[in-house]
C-alpha cells in the first residue's frame, strides 16, 4: 500500500478553473457526438427497413419457386403434354374433328 502512495505522491494534480475555450471545446464535442449518434441511428433504421423489404422479396421468390417446382412436376404428365401440343403447336388428337367457320 505504501508503494502505491509513494508512486502517487510523485504526481501533483493541479486544478485550474476552466476557461471559456475549454467549455466551448467540450460543448462542441458533445454536440458533435450527439449529431453523430443521431445520424448512425437513422442509418440503422434505414438498414432495418431495407432488410425487411429484402425478407419480403425472399418470401415472394420462395413462393414463386414453389409454384415453378409444381409446374415442372406436372410437365411430364400426359395431360400437360397434350395441353402444350394443342396450345403452342396447334396439334390435336387424331380422333378430333375440326369445324372451321367459312368466314
Amino acid at each position: 500500500m505504501s508503494s502505491i502512495r509513494n508512486f502517487l505522491s510523485r504526481f501533483q494534480l493541479q486544478y485550474r478553473r476552466t476557461t471559456t475555450l475549454h467549455k466551448v471545446v467540450v460543448a462542441a464535442a458533445v454536440l458533435l457526438s450527439s449529431v453523430t449518434l443521431l445520424s448512425l441511428r437513422l442509418v440503422h433504421w434505414d438498414a432495418e427497413e431495407r432488410a425487411a423489404e429484402l425478407r419480403q422479396q425472399v418470401a415472394a421468390q420462395e413462393q414463386q419457386i414453389d409454384e415453378l417446382r409444381h409446374d415442372i412436376a406436372e410437365l411430364g404428365t400426359t395431360d400437360s403434354i397434350r395441353e402444350i401440343a394443342q396450345e403452342e403447336l396447334g396439334l390435336v388428337d387424331p380422333d378430333t374433328i375440326i369445324i372451321e367457320d367459312a368466314n
